[in-house]
């Protein structure tokens, strides 16, 4: 680490401000040990037969300051390269060269500090062979004179021929192979253009009144197809600047101003990427991506080569180096592209003329070049190992200006060396909208260096083994047709030119969706919510943003959720609402603080939670016959699986799952709430029944998990998560859907990523251009699955309310069931029955759940036969509810207890007033009749409806029982009986029992009465001021005998009159 220190005085309190010293110089800590982690090898590729180049980036615990990255290519023959490059020169790349063809090279890249090395990051590559057919086109020399531009053979005893005569003094000349055309600018102030083939009158490309200065030196860039013109600019003082233009002469621009000094020699690069020239400062490059209309401010030139006296260069492009002579040291050094490694080409040179060097060309190893005098151009004698110099004979006018050899090889297509990379590809049904990356850079090139590449494209079916492949594809994209459904394809690409094809990119993997599939993503992004198809396009706003307000306020879809026609959503305001796609009505539902929503499709219910209230909630479609559910949980995430009917929902640190109802709660997966992990995506895997999630965190990035549904792993086992793979994109915003065996998920608040159900092969939907995407979900109809021969139309999951009159006491006190009709309006699904009892012994007791249509009471024997018994009856499905049944019943009946208060009366004649017939009276007036009334109270517990009462009554004589009745029935009414024409000073037995449907209950204590006495019923006659009373002192009751006033009253006993 580095730092600094620096000491603070504390001053007065008069004056607040601490004083402070000078900072320190900067203080080093020491290494704490030597790294401990390995670079990453990024790229490394072959470059050709003989070059290998490899990139890298720093590992993430260098351990202290970095001096140096150790570089070692080792080859199989033992053969053996090392490269220390020092840190300090902030590159991260390097090329092995002079290697052998066709040879296998391990590379190793480690990082080095103060203590020593870390490890290794190894990779292995091969060269490819050595070239079969070796480029031996012999060159032909355009050479620049003062007035004339002659086309001269490389042999010496060649007639030179004159191709273009200037009016004035030529300036400059640069020439474009592939096309054989001349560029000249003269003192006129013209650029003109002509053929290198023949003499031709010459097209001008610009007039000096297009251009704001005078064109100097010349150069072509033959990939873009620009003309790049050192140009001398007039102001108070002279400066010179680069411009650049087509070859046609338009869309002038400024590449470079501002030279105080006018730069002798300018080079475009187009290979490489790079603009060149030289100056008395030295040698410098421009990247060409830079170049808009005079480069940006803060982009400054870089300074390759820092000497007052370099010559005119060359550039070697397929070397990646500048030639470049060094008039001091009479030669021609070799400059890398970047600066960083110089060496001295010529040292072995007989007599050498590099010491003024107007202009250079190179062609199959040799030199040719102007010192403005002659023409030169050198020999190899590999005998000594030595170059030798020699001039062309003088047929020139004057001066010469320039060389330039007229060969393929001076102006070369590159070949790719890397492979596209992101290869990637969204299926439909039949068609897959592939996209890809251009091939990396080597490194050192430059970011405008030409990559205008055709592309290659090989899809094969992995089940048919059929291959197609399409070619001649420009841009980074491309669609494929004619696939077929539901099958998997792996798609590659390459990049080619006519010079050759670079190596295929790594494969994508990717499944076609069924035909006829309407699956398609609804996106909320701040324009509002729209809907494409899976691969992006054909997009069309279904919500425009300003029909998102809510009494003046914008808000955004978070959630939703759709049923046929319909969608639910869920606003940032934590408003639900509803809209038609077909009608494009909106309604806000009458529904506040919801956070996410679901649909049931089976039951055509809604589902939300409300993380205020921490609970899910379940209604009609139209928010109406709310019914809370008994799960507490911050939901964020709700998904609901109809077809099994399971709610998944996700918490934010758990993932759980319950039935529709509430019931079979479990966890698929639960973290601590503050270790940094998040849940961040849930969803279904309708057709293999799987449940997936995605769990982010800081230290793993994005995992992705899954594990059976609920209704595959039984209740008494655990749900066990199985991990599936790490996302390439680890900072996932969520959330995730599931569609025709592909995943989808939001990367970002710009890109929605589709991956196989791995989460790998991913794709960036990129057909779709939206910035501050809130929420991706997918409508597909294949979704929403129904039972075999059931439709939305005709699909019934919601039971009726059990019948009342069907509820019923079936049984015995003591063991009886209460049982009732079975509901059988539904076509799918198993209805339950949720009962509750209430008496006068449990008054809140927990419902029992059943699907029989009987219950035992368990209580039975607790209660008293014949008891009041309230029944609740709910039938209910996993997917809804009827209404409760309510119905009163009455335990079975029993045998009653015994009457009780079993008296009797004596009374001799007759009574008073004979109000009622007897069966037993007689004619006889004058005898004297003896009577017995026998009376008794109702059982204290008649268990039931009494029916009546069978009475006993005998005597004894000479010991024997004699019978006046047995089993006399008496009315359940009636609780006495007289009995007549007994015989005096008998003693009589009498019993009584009272008797229900059931049967009879004991008879009550026996009771004798002797007719010896007489004991007459307590009977009087009353007057009230308004009627004559018969009252029965013994039943404690009174009978009205007639309505008239009473002034004096008489009873005859023996008339019975009154």
């Amino acid at each position: 680490m580095e730092f600094r220190v620096a000491l603070l005085l504390k001053s007065s309190q008069h004056n607040p401000e601490p004083i402070v010293s000078a900072p320190s110089v900067v203080i080093l800590t020491l290494a704490a040990g030597s790294p401990s982690s390995a670079p990453v090898i990024v790229r490394a590729a072959a470059v050709d037969s003989y070059r290998v180049s490899v990139s890298w980036e720093p590992g993430p615990f260098p351990n202290g300051p970095l001096l140096s990255y150790v570089l070692q290519l080792q080859g199989d023959d033992f053969f053996l390269l090392n490269k220390d490059i020092p840190a300090s020169e902030n590159t991260d790349h390097y090329m092995f060269q002079n290697l052998k063809p066709n040879q296998n090279y391990s590379v190793s890249v480690s990082m080095r500090n103060a203590v020593g090395d870390g490890p290794p990051a190894v990779t292995y590559i091969t060269t490819p062979p050595e070239p079969a057919v070796k480029d031996t086109q012999q060159p032909i020399l355009i050479l620049g004179g003062e007035h004339v531009v002659m086309k001269q053979g490389a042999d010496m005893l060649d007639e030179p021929s004159i191709i273009y005569r200037a009016n004035g003094r030529i300036r400059g000349v640069a020439i474009h192979v592939s096309s054989a055309q001349l560029f000249v600018s003269d003192s006129m102030g013209y650029i003109y253009r002509t053929t290198i083939l023949k003499e031709t009158e010459p097209i001008v490309v610009l007039r000096p009144d297009q251009a704001n200065f005078k064109p100097l030196s010349l150069s072509v860039d033959w990939l873009n197809s620009h003309l790049y013109i050192l140009g001398e600019v007039n102001h108070a003082t002279t400066v010179w600047q680069i411009a650049r233009c087509n070859l046609d002469g338009k869309g002038l621009t400024v590449a470079m101003a501002g030279f105080m000094t006018r730069p002798t020699h300018i080079e475009v690069d187009p290979y490489n990427g790079y603009l060149f020239w030289v100056t008395r400062g030295g040698l410098f490059r421009l990247d060409l991506a830079d170049i808009s209309n005079g480069i940006k401010h803060e982009v400054q030139p870089y300074l390759i080569l820092e000497d007052t006296h370099l010559g005119a260069f060359t550039v070697d492009h397929t070397n990646f180096r500048l030639l470049v002579p060094d008039h001091t040291q009479n030669t021609v050094i070799s400059v890398s592209l970047d600066g960083r490694e110089v060496l001295n080409l010529r040292a072995n040179t007989q007599q050498p003329k590099f010491t003024h060097v107007v202009s250079l060309a190179m062609a199959n190893g040799l030199f040719y070049w102007t010192n403005g005098v002659e023409v030169l151009t050198e020999g190899y004698h590999s005998g000594q190992n030595r170059y030798f110099h020699n001039a062309y004979p003088d047929r020139s006018d004057g001066s010469f200006v320039s060389v330039n050899v007229f060969m393929d090889a001076s102006q070369p297509v590159p070949v790719p060396v890397n492979p596209p990379t992101g290869v990637q590809a969204v299926l439909g049904a039949e068609r897959a909208k592939v996209s890809w990356q251009a091939p990396h850079l080597l490194g050192g090139q430059g970011k405008g260096a030409w990559q205008n590449w055709s592309y290659e494209l090989e899809i094969k079916d992995e089940s048919t083994g059929h291959t197609v492949q399409q070619r001649n594809i420009t841009g980074s994209s491309h669609t494929v047709y004619n696939l077929r459904e539901k099958s998997e394809y792996t798609i590659k690409a390459a990049a080619y030119t006519h010079a050759g094809r670079g190596p295929w990119s790594s494969e994508f993997r990717g499944k076609t969706l069924r035909e006829n599939s309407h699956a398609s993503i609804l996106w909320s992004a701040n324009e509002g919510l729209l809907k494409s198809d899976v691969t992006g396009e054909n997009v069309n706003t279904l919500i425009y943003k300003d029909m998102l307000k809510d009494n003046d306020n914008d808000y955004h879809i978070i959630d939703a959720s759709w049923y046929e026609d319909t969608l639910y959503f869920v606003g940032n305001n934590s408003a639900l609402y509803r809209y038609n796609i077909t009608s494009h009505q909106k309604t806000k539902l009458n529904i506040n603080s919801v956070g996410t929503v679901a649909v049931d499709w089976f039951a055509k219910k809604l589902y939300w939670a409300n993380p205020k209230q921490q609970i899910i909630t379940r209604a009609n479609l139209n928010g109406t016959q709310q019914e809370p559910m008994s799960i507490l949980a911050i939901v964020k995430e709700l998904i609901i699986d109809s077809q099994e009917a399971y709610l998944y929902w996700s918490t934010g640190h758990a993932v759980e799952v319950a039935r529709l109802n509430g019931l079979d709660r479990r966890y698929y997966h639960s973290d601590e709430i503050f270790n940094g992990k998040q849940v961040m995506g849930l969803t279904i895997d309708t057709e293999n029944r799987y449940v997936y999630w995605i769990v982010r965190s800081y230290e793993s990035g994005s995992i992705v998990y899954r594990a059976p549904t609920s209704e595959r792993v039984p209740m008494n086992q655990r749900l066990v998560p199985e991990k599936v793979s790490s996302l390439q994109y680890p900072n996932i915003q969520g959330p995730l859907c599931y569609f025709s065996e592909h995943l989808l998920w939001l990367q970002d608040d710009r890109n929605a990523v589709i991956g196989d159900l791995t989460g790998q092969n991913t794709a960036m939907i990129n057909g779709i251009s939206l910035i501050g995407l809130h929420m991706v979900a997918i409508m597909d109809p294949a979704l929403h699955q129904y039972p075999p021969g059931l439709t939305a139309d005709n699909i019934t999951v919601i039971p009726r309310a059990v019948s009342l009159n069907s509820i019923r006491v079936i049984g015995t006190w003591g063991n009886f069931n209460v049982s009732w009709d079975p509901v059988n309006n539904i076509n799918h699904g198993t209805v339950f029955y949720e009962v509750k009892f209430a008496n006068y012994i449990n008054a809140n007791a927990n419902p029992e759940i059943t699907t029989n249509t009987t219950m035992l009471y368990n209580n039975s024997e607790q209660i008293l036969p014949y008891s009041l018994l309230e029944v609740t009856i709910k039938a209910f499905t996993y997917w809804g509810a009827a209404m409760h049944t309510r119905k009163v019943l009455r335990s079975p009946q029993s045998e009653p207890t015994q009457p009780t208060n079993v008296r009797g009366f004596v009374e001799f004649n007759r009574a008073p007033i004979n109000i009622d017939a007897n069966e037993h009276h007689h004619d006889h007036h004058d005898n004297v009749d003896i009577t017995i009334t026998f009376r008794w109270d109702p059982p204290e517990y008649p268990n039931g409806i009494i029916k009546g009462y069978n009475l006993h009554c005998w005597f004894l004589n000479n010991s024997k029982n004699v019978d006046v009745f047995n089993g006399l029935e008496v009315q359940h009414d009636k609780w006495e009986y007289v009995v007549n024409n007994l015989r005096a000073n008998t003693t009589y037995y009498f019993e009584v029992q009272a008797f229900t449907e059931v049967g009879a209950g004991s008879f009550a204590d026996m009771i004798n009465i002797s007719t010896e006495n007489e004991d007459p019923v307590p009977q009087l006659i009353v007057a009230s001021v308004d009627a004559l009373k018969l009252v029965d002192l013994d039943l404690k009751s009174e009978v009205i005998l007639t309505r008239h006033v009473a002034i004096e009253m008489r009873y005859v006993t023996l008339d019975d009159k009154l």
